[in-house]
């Protein structure tokens, strides 16, 4: 006979909501050359309350700059915005020519906003 405990009770819904969360997740993807990685990461983190900040922005473009081509990275954040947190994953993935694939993951709520900034950093660039 299985025994769930208040432990084992939170923990499932825990994992539940993690799961739920994952499924309702909206991408964001754009490719960019490296050079572009940290301006726009950065423009991103300036949007966001707390939970990646400029600092964070600058480490995943630092990592990114040093990655191998065709072997993917990801981080994954909880940010702040408009006193709502949100899930943040962010997916990176360099070809031979330095192009690299940057993808965001976030709630449906927070993924208009993203995609704005996205947009308009490329948009500012000609890009």
């Amino acid at each position: 006979m299985l025994k769930i405990t208040k432990t084992a009770t939170i923990l499932l819904l825990c994992s539940a909501n993690a799961l739920a969360s994952a499924a309702d997740a909206v991408r964001i993807t754009t490719s960019v050359e490296l050079r572009h990685v940290q301006p726009l990461l950065r423009r991103v983190a300036h949007v966001l309350d707390t939970g990646f900040g400029r600092s964070d922005a600058d480490g995943v473009a630092s990592k990114v700059r040093v990655m191998p081509a065709d072997q993917p990275m990801s981080w994954s954040f909880t940010v702040r915005y408009r006193r709502a947190n949100h899930p943040l994953q962010i997916r990176a993935l360099m070809d031979e020519l330095g192009t690299v694939d940057v993808d965001f993951s976030t709630s449906p709520e927070l993924a208009p906003v993203l995609r704005a900034e996205v947009d308009a950093y490329l948009n500012s660039h000609g890009l």
